[in-house]
């Protein structure tokens, strides 16, 4: 799966009025255009339509759940 297509998958669709380049979750490492939203390092693409967690820093997704909701599960 193209990383891109991952994030829309994972961020619910796109927020199609932005690209990424555009976006506080993008930057550039080097010569490699970078997501830090995207759990593994691709290769990306400023021009790509950008996905739902445009602009939304990683510890501030909607809905998203902790492992602290959950004290049974911890060490």
């Amino acid at each position: 799966m193209r990383g891109i297509s991952e994030m829309y998958l994972r961020s619910g669709g796109t927020n199609y009025q932005h690209h990424c380049k555009e976006c506080c979750n993008y930057g550039i490492i080097g010569k490699r255009e970078d997501c830090s939203r995207h759990p593994e390092p691709r290769a990306w693409k400023g021009s790509y339509v950008a996905c739902k967690y445009f602009d939304v820093p990683p510890e501030e997704i909607p809905g998203q759940m902790s492992i602290e909701q959950f004290p049974e599960y911890l060490p």
